[in-house]
């Protein structure tokens, strides 16, 4: 009776494991699959021109057919002014007073009087838009821009994130993404963003700001706040289930540590991307998202360690997971002291 019981539990050890190798894998391809797939739609639109000069020509842009561009290129740049529209009408600053830098990107490393800039600093970053005849109501989907701004279009203040200022105490970081409808469909758009950053080592405009008709706009945001919500609430259920078979047989602590990292990891997708973190709690400091963000991916490496080594022990040693595990909770507790830091990208 003994050997039978030995064998069965023998058995059903070998089932489950086998199971979540397979689990494991599907879910490896599944991530591959859609990190792939925006490569390849990529690949086969056509290439948006881009701005020259300050200036992006949209005119031939069929926004109908092609749908929404990037608003990428040679923006004017003016590193530690902060202009606001009135100062370039009124021809008190002129394009030949600043420099062009090419967006999206951070402006880290970028040369200013021979000069090189570091992440901490502020600017204004200025260009124009020229957009086709008789087009739909346009719109603008902003997203990260380090880590406080103000824009203007065409001389009115249509976003406004934090708190734009010269030195660390004048300013506060806070950025959301963001759709901005706008009332123009044609002729010629200004757009001037003020950005001030003392929170990150990156600052600047990263991620491309996105300009297309307004229904367009609004759908790419909603389509990517569904996938969020997907991949958060898929995470969620997973770990969940994890830890309930973790309860059932508490022997094995794969489950319970595959588990926890679903969980973070659940969590870490509500802080990027869309950062749907901010509309539930808008009142959280762009410091602690900041941190919970980094947070989240280094006790993910963590648990990931622990759950390989539960589950295959002679690949991974105990001593080599151990360190990866200690390691991770440190920069984890490092991340957690009431002070500014800041902090290297991953």
């Amino acid at each position: 009776m003994s050997s039978i019981c030995v064998k069965g539990c023998y058995w059903r050890k070998k089932f489950f494991t086998g199971n979540l190798k397979v689990f494991i894998s599907t879910i490896i391809i599944f991530l591959l699959i859609f990190s792939l797939t925006p490569c390849v739609h990529a690949e086969e639109q056509v290439s948006p021109p881009k701005a020259v000069g300050g200036v992006l020509d949209l005119t031939h842009w069929d926004f109908d057919k092609q749908g929404p561009v990037g608003l990428d290129g040679e923006w004017e740049f003016y590193w530690e002014r902060l202009y606001e529209p009135h100062h370039f009408h009124s021809g008190h600053v002129k394009p030949e007073d600043g420099y062009y830098m090419e967006i999206p990107r951070s402006w880290n490393g970028f040369e200013v009087d021979g000069k090189t800039i570091e992440g901490m600093g502020y600017g204004t970053f200025r260009l124009t838009v020229k957009l086709p005849e008789n087009g739909n109501p346009k719109a603008i989907k902003l997203t990260s821009i380090s880590t406080s701004h103000k824009l203007w279009v065409n001389g009115r203040l249509v976003s406004s994130d934090g708190k734009v200022g010269t030195t660390r105490e004048d300013s506060e970081a806070k950025h959301y993404h963001k759709v901005i409808t706008l009332d123009q469909s044609s002729g010629t758009i200004e757009l001037v963003v003020q950005v001030a950053n003392f929170m990150h080592r990156r600052g600047g405009i990263w991620q491309s700001i996105k300009l297309g008709n307004s229904q367009d706009i609004l759908k790419l945001r909603e389509r990517q706040v569904i996938i969020d919500m997907v991949l958060f609430g898929s995470l969620f259920i997973i770990g969940l289930y994890h830890l309930i078979l973790y309860l059932l047989r508490r022997k094995d602590k794969s489950p319970l540590y595959f588990g926890i990292f679903c969980l973070l990891i659940s969590l870490r997708s509500l802080l990027v991307g869309e950062i749907i973190f901010l509309y539930y709690f808008p009142q959280a400091s762009q410091e602690l998202v900041l941190k919970l963000e980094y947070m989240t991916f280094y006790l993910g490496i963590a648990f990931y360690a622990l759950f390989l080594n539960a589950l295959f022990p002679k690949e991974l040693p105990d001593k080599i997971s151990r360190i990866i595990a200690a390691v991770s909770f440190g920069i984890t507790l490092l991340l957690s002291l009431p002070r500014h830091i800041s902090i290297p990208p991953y």
